[in-house]
């Protein structure tokens, strides 16, 4: 067997970390998956740690008390060595740092994944720069889109160490349990009333401002904004009659994903990955970045031609069942760590 260590930054349970987890339950089983992750002090926000936990992954946890402990390091090379893990898999700047120093000079493959940099600010941008800059030391570079492999240095592409394995969907977890009703009720929305969606977190690359702003254009919708802060998302695609990614930057939108599984209507700025998802007027509407007029004649469209939209939730599905199953996701990243092992050999 081999065994896999995926090293990652969260609390809560993000995109990267459904990643985790569901590739803990759908992998080979020739692979075993061990994870460590940092915690936070106060238990009640350590979301991520209780799933893996749950889930009966093997855990490490590395809980936090300072910007970097060396102890971690000690601690994470002890469990490497007394696990026997042969692939080293990190997610993020944070961990792609951490993880070099944890494999310097063990039998072990490195290997990150990046879902996309982000950009707004000085910081952001040299932390960026740092980070691709590091994906010259790694044994394999997993991106989740051709778009973000272009970004990655000419060494790390022409050595063949970087790769694309986009994210994939269980489907069984977003298909419709008869929820619509209660969501709709808890949150004092009428059936007929039309429940536009964002999903993600607020931070200025996803557009959120412009969301706002095309709130209060679009038709029926601007009467009532709700923030609904943390919560499970496929009870709430249930309710949901379009949702907008209204983004600045993508990789390969899980939230999108999830949508089209779940057979809601999905407007998305074209950047990134996101035009390899959707296929305007077929699966989605693509609008461009940064413009609120676009997203609220769109959802006004939506809301006026029911056959545009049931076209578009066939489309959708029909793609996801095509190209975005979890189970073509493993078997993509198991290529992918059997090219990174035999280089390594």
């Amino acid at each position: 067997m081999t065994h896999v260590l995926h090293l990652i930054d969260t609390y809560r349970i993000g995109g990267p970390g459904k990643t985790v987890i569901n590739s803990a339950r759908l992998i080979d089983p020739a692979y075993v998956v061990h994870v460590a992750a940092f915690t936070h002090p106060e238990e009640r926000h350590n979301e991520f740690a209780r799933a893996v936990t749950a889930a009966g992954i093997p855990f490490l946890p590395l809980p936090e008390r300072k910007r970097f402990d060396v102890d971690h390091v000690r601690q994470t090379r002890r469990y490497i060595r007394d696990h026997d893990i042969r692939i080293v898999h990190a997610h993020g700047y944070k961990t792609d740092a951490f993880g070099y120093a944890v494999a310097w000079r063990l039998p072990v493959c490195l290997v990150t994944t990046h879902h996309g940099w982000i950009r707004n600010t000085w910081y952001d941008r040299l932390t960026a720069f740092g980070a691709l800059q590091l994906t010259r030391l790694l044994d394999g570079v997993e991106v989740v889109s051709p778009a973000l492999l272009a970004e990655l240095p000419r060494s790390v592409r022409r050595s063949g160490r970087g790769d694309v394995v986009k994210n994939g969907i269980v489907i069984a977890d977003y298909e419709p349990k008869g929820r619509r009703d209660a969501v709709r009720a808890e949150l004092q929305c009428g059936p007929d009333v039309l429940m536009v969606g964002v999903i993600g977190r607020l931070s200025r690359e996803k557009g959120c401002l412009e969301m706002i702003e095309a709130a209060a254009r679009a038709a029926g919708v601007g009467d009532r904004v709700v923030m609904l802060g943390h919560r499970q998302v496929p009870p709430v695609l249930e309710a949901l009659d379009v949702l907008v990614s209204p983004s600045h930057t993508e990789g390969i939108s899980n939230a999108i994903l999830e949508a089209m599984t779940a057979g809601v209507p999905v407007v998305a700025t074209r950047v990134g990955g996101t035009p390899e998802i959707l296929t305007d007027g077929v699966s989605g509407l693509l609008i461009p970045p940064a413009d609120p007029g676009a997203i609220a004649e769109a959802v006004d469209r939506l809301a006026a031609d029911d056959a545009l939209a049931d076209r578009l939730r066939r489309g959708a599905r029909a793609r996801i069942d095509e190209a975005f199953s979890f189970h073509a996701r493993m078997r993509a990243e198991e290529a992918f760590y059997h090219r990174c092992l035999a280089r390594l050999r």
